[in-house]
């Protein structure tokens, strides 16, 4: 049960949701049964995997139950989603095609099928065997611990305790070690926004492993931090190859997208190595999702709120990651855009970069799925007051670049162009790219090195 839980929504399951799925489901069903019992629920609210697409539903496993990105494994990621294809020449991704005999597999079905493959593939290798199985054991330790103690998880923690798990490599008493300390009268205990344990510059570069894409490049997976509710969320920070010998780095705060309600930090591997590759500290936030609370808990303007909270933490203790604390720039693709260019119209952080970035919430993006979003994030009737090209342009001084799909179906292109209307061509930049919604690795590269002139110029420094 605990692991369907994982798969499904990437996080360890809350006492409540334990208890009543529990109850639920047939006593010893099999994993292919649970996961075809709950996921008609985790879909009805528009979350994540459930309501994704083939290719973009693997990627996901493949975060919540390896701790893996795509970039970690393509060639893997695309073999699972062919299993699911219904033709064999279904074209996945855009980029390739499933070879004929593949497709026919339940979710569930692939979802079990990964888990035993997951496990067999580890068994032989020691140190990946120890973290998989560290995986596996976590998200039920977290189950027990909670029956234990009384008291459930909030949502956040229980994405961020199992993921935090997850992505180190630590043995099995050093893993429910973390385990045990994070959720010990936690809430009481830690003091609202900072990073948990002894963060140094040197743990943080000893603990990174090299990136997928670029071994010159380090990844550190498992930061936790604490926003000013005091909830548990997880970051990840991609070092440039000269973090130990460098300071005074600037640093970039990458938002991922998602529509608010879904994604993931890994969605944002391909930028956030290509800025790391152009010299900055790329710090990538978790932030609390809509989908974490499916009456409404979590709406606007939580999102925002944790963005900025976690810029400030990195502004008040800079020497952890060696950056200046007067350069701390804003990035984000698609949702995540829209969330560091409204922060960047309400507030000064310089200057702001965005990718496909939804700009203006009251024309051209309020139907089809965008709206479903939308509706979760904000009433309509407020949309006005979160949507970026609505914003005075007087409230701040921040400058801006806008990367936008000239092919993009899902944030129209008109976006860039009513948000330099509204902000003026002296602070806003605008530059096209022949890509759809989701931008492909070479143009993040492209996106990447125009970004660093941009943060690197006059007008942000």
């Amino acid at each position: 049960m605990s692991r369907v839980y994982l798969a499904l929504s990437g996080r360890a399951p809350e006492l409540s949701g334990l208890d009543f799925w529990a109850a639920n489901t047939p006593e010893r069903a099999s994993i292919e049964e649970i996961y075809n019992t709950i996921e008609p629920f985790v879909a009805a609210v528009s979350m994540a995997p459930a309501n994704e697409p083939n290719f973009s539903f693997v990627k996901y496993l493949y975060a919540y139950l390896l701790g893996k990105s795509y970039e970690d494994d393509p060639a893997g990621i695309q073999y699972w989603a062919c299993l699911l294809a219904d033709d064999g020449s279904q074209q996945i991704d855009g980029t390739f095609f499933c070879a004929q005999g593949y497709g026919g597999l339940s979710r569930g079905g692939v979802v079990s099928n990964f888990l035993a493959a997951a496990g067999a593939a580890a068994a032989a290798d020691p140190n990946s065997h120890r973290t998989f199985v560290n995986r596996m054991l976590a998200i039920e330790y977290a189950g027990r611990i909670q029956k234990a103690r009384g008291r459930g998880f909030s949502v956040p923690d229980g994405a961020t305790l199992v993921r935090r798990i997850m992505s180190s490599d630590e043995s099995f008493s050093q893993a429910m070690q973390s385990l045990d300390r994070l959720t010990r009268d936690r809430r009481l205990a830690s003091p609202a926004r900072r990073f948990d344990g002894e963060l140094t510059a040197a743990s943080l570069y000893s603990e990174a492993r090299p990136a997928a894409l670029d071994a010159r490049v380090k990844i550190h997976k498992h930061l936790v931090w604490y926003n000013s509710n005091r909830d548990m969320l997880l970051a990840q920070a991609f070092l440039p190859p000269d973090f130990v010998s460098g300071s005074n780095f600037q640093a970039v705060i990458s938002v991922h997208g998602g529509g608010w309600r879904n994604g993931l930090v890994e969605h944002m591997e391909g930028f956030n190595t290509a800025l790391a590759l152009q010299g900055f500290v790329v710090l990538s936030p978790m932030y609390r999702l809509t989908s974490w609370g499916h009456t409404g808990v979590y709406p606007s303007p939580t999102q925002q709120a944790d963005i900025a909270d976690f810029a400030a933490l990195v502004k008040a203790d800079p020497s952890v990651f060696k950056v200046s604390a007067d350069r701390v720039r804003l990035f984000g693709h698609s949702a995540g855009g829209h969330l560091v260019a409204l922060l960047g119209t309400t507030s000064n952080y310089g200057c702001v970069a965005s990718v496909a970035a939804p700009l203006d919430l009251l024309n051209d993006f309020n139907s089809g799925p965008a709206n479903t979003s939308l509706d979760y994030y904000v009433a309509p009737t407020a949309r006005a007051s979160v949507s970026p090209s609505s914003q005075s342009a007087t409230a701040s001084s921040t400058n801006f670049l806008v990367h936008f799909g000239s092919a993009d179906r899902l944030v129209p292109p008109s976006q860039a162009a009513t948000f330099q209307a509204a902000f003026g061509s002296s602070r806003v930049q605008t530059m096209a790219h022949n890509e759809s919604h989701m931008f492909s690795a070479q143009a993040a590269k492209a996106v990447a090195s125009a970004t660093a002139t941009f943060f690197q110029g006059s007008s942000c420094l």
